[in-house]
């Protein structure tokens, strides 16, 4: 079946991968209600850093805080969301149990989700997987927000536009990179969650080759 691909800041519902535990064997009653558990996975990319930053005016002249980063493509972080509906909201638990701001990003995406679909909020099981290293500036914690958002959207059968995935990014952690823009660059207003400008293209793959040795000038007295 061929599928329409989406327009601009459209939400599109996809069928969610649903888990099921096995029916348990008759029991005296009243008979055991096997919990229906819907399960979505989400992957961000982690990056570089900053290619560039500074105050830059947007399209009303206001000037804002604004970055472009370099995103690092195969690798970062996949996150796994078990929603629990019927369950209280905000109950959720994140693996590793460090990464609070994900496990806030994770709750905010449930409400907005919830929101969407009409359904109830509720809590959930999300865990965290990957290689990015921490605290060095290679966009970690925004690679892991990125990632559960994108998994709590898939667990209610959702994919949720750049422009939601960004909003939710800065509420949960203040200033984000742009990891959410898949594909092309852009000059993006890290605490406002708005691109302010769209360059049209990707950054260029990043290089593993050294940089040609210059020459040193030649001083004559």
């Amino acid at each position: 079946m061929t599928r329409t691909p989406p327009t601009l800041g459209q939400v599109v519902r996809d069928a969610p991968d649903v888990a099921h535990e096995p029916t348990p064997l008759p029991a005296d009653p009243p008979q055991q209600v096997v919990e229906r558990r819907q399960v979505g996975v989400g992957h961000a990319p982690c990056h570089h850093g900053e290619i560039l930053q500074g105050v830059f005016l947007d399209a009303d002249g206001h000037p804002c805080r604004g970055l472009v980063t370099l995103p690092v493509p195969g690798t970062g972080t996949t996150a796994t969301f078990v929603r629990r509906p019927g369950s209280p909201a905000g109950h959720l638990t994140v693996r590793p149990a460090d990464r609070r701001k994900a496990r806030r990003a994770a709750v905010l995406a449930v409400a907005e989700c919830a929101r969407l679909t009409g359904e109830r909020t509720c809590g959930g099981r999300l865990g965290l997987h990957g290689q990015v290293p921490v605290g060095i500036g290679m966009g970690s914690s925004t690679s892991d927000v990125i990632a559960a958002v994108r998994a709590v959207a898939a667990s209610f059968g959702l994919r949720l536009p750049a422009e939601t995935v960004a909003r939710i990014a800065v509420r949960a952690e203040r200033a984000s990179d742009p990891l959410m823009l898949d594909g092309s660059a852009a000059l993006f207003a890290s605490r406002e969650a708005r691109v302010l400008e769209d360059f049209g293209h990707p950054c260029p793959p990043p290089s593993s080759s050294p940089a040609p040795p210059t020459r040193a000038a030649r001083w004559t007295p």
